[in-house]
């Protein structure tokens, strides 16, 4: 299959059912700093990229059904110890909503 861009030149796609190839143009530059037209093209075999991105989404996924339904007060802060995250359980055990939460330093949330 064969695709045009938005700049005019074209991306070539090969798909069949288990694999995904993509070819791309590769123009190298003469001594005069013209494109050579005797350009070979560059095959990328993206399907393990992809079945890795999908396997990721999945773990993901998981992470988050876990945390959010875990019966214990859990929550997520960055390296700063800012809250990003936290469960229902914490938000019930400490008595903030996560909007409340979100952008304060742990500390305070849990010495409040």
């Amino acid at each position: 299959m064969r695709r045009k861009r938005k700049d005019s030149s074209y991306l070539n796609k090969l798909v069949n059912k288990f694999r995904r190839i993509k070819t791309e143009p590769n123009s190298p530059k003469n001594k005069n700093g013209k494109t050579d037209l005797r350009a070979k093209p560059i095959f990328s075999d993206t399907s393990r990229f992809k079945k890795n991105e999908q396997a990721l989404q999945r773990s993901r996924q998981e992470f988050i059904g876990l945390f959010k339904n875990s019966p214990e007060a859990l929550a997520y802060t960055d390296m700063d110890g800012i809250v990003l995250e936290a469960n229902k359980r914490f938000e019930e055990l400490f008595g903030y909503k996560l909007e409340e939460m979100r952008g304060k330093h742990i500390e305070k949330v849990l010495t409040n």
